[in-house]
């Protein structure tokens, strides 16, 4: 009985440690769109803008830490269980937010006027 709770306990850990759960692209939040950064997490590493900037990353559940040559990076899991969010750690600046790709637009009615440019006053009476 023992055994059976403990290999239970085992293969819990490590459903819930599984990088799997993080693969997939992940868009910045808060920034005009040419101007974000777009990550994919997949079996490869991690890229950037299309650019694979590791070959390794650690997930333990609710942090996400890798290596590049610009230095270490660590990002918590946050949000809620149906959209969660990347929040970087390391390095503190700037701030930085993720979100799956496929949740922006259940974010898209509350954060539109954030990724809109601005628009001058003059060019309003034009």
């Amino acid at each position: 009985m023992t055994a059976l709770l403990c290999a239970l306990l085992f293969f819990s850990y490590r459903s819930y440690v599984d990088p799997k759960h993080v693969y997939g692209v992940w868009v910045e939040l808060n920034v005009m769109e040419s101007r974000r950064d777009v990550f994919r997490f997949d079996e490869l590493g991690v890229y950037r803008n299309d650019h694979l900037i590791t070959t390794n990353f650690d997930y333990n559940g609710t942090k996400i830490s890798f290596e590049t040559g610009d230095g270490d990076y660590l990002y918590r899991i946050s949000g809620t269980k149906n959209i969660p969010q990347l929040k970087r750690i390391e390095p503190q600046s700037p701030p930085q937010t993720l979100v799956r790709q496929e949740d922006e637009e259940k974010l898209e009615p509350e954060r539109s006027h954030i990724l809109r440019p601005k628009v001058s006053l003059s060019d309003q009476f034009n």
